[in-house]
């Protein structure tokens, strides 16, 4: 738990940046200044009806969470 925190509290810091969390670890730690999500499939979702565009992005996580499947919508 420890370190998803920093990795939030890091992700956070950096200027002009949109934070998305998934999993329950992160969730765990749900606030109003990022998006997060229970799952990859919950954020597909989201970021189906809101892609994201023009941006670098960061995509991090465990083999499970099958974030690659987010990658066509970015």
């Amino acid at each position: 738990a420890t370190e998803h925190e920093q990795i939030i509290a890091k992700a956070k810091s950096v200027d002009d940046c949109k934070c998305i969390f998934i999993g329950q670890a992160f969730y765990d730690f749900k606030d109003s200044s990022a998006d997060f999500y229970l799952s990859t499939v919950e954020a597909y979702d989201a970021l189906k009806k809101t892609p994201v565009k023009n941006s670098t992005v960061l995509v991090k996580g465990s083999r499970g969470m099958k974030l690659e499947t987010l990658v066509e919508l970015l």
